[in-house]
């Protein structure tokens, strides 16, 4: 996943700073949900519940940025026209 976040910046316009934000401030939930499942977990199917709830939590950020994204962009166009 850092192998296609660096692509992924480096075929943009994106800064290095900016890289490497977006890098740190992704990688923050997944590594305080497997810290946390580490620190936690009684037994091996506990543990085995981190991934699906990370995969969860993933899709759950990504379709919240998704939608502020359209609100936007449908402000924008409505102040433009």
């Amino acid at each position: 996943l850092a192998e296609t976040t660096a692509v992924v910046a480096g075929s943009t316009a994106m800064t290095w700073r900016q890289a490497i934000v977006g890098a740190v401030v992704g990688c923050l939930p997944a590594a305080a949900i497997y810290s946390a499942a580490g620190a936690f977990a009684s037994d091996v199917t506990s543990g085995l519940l981190v991934f699906p709830l990370v995969i969860a939590l993933a899709a759950l950020v990504w379709a919240i940025g998704w939608l502020l994204e359209r609100r936007l962009a449908t402000r924008n166009e409505a102040t433009q026209a």
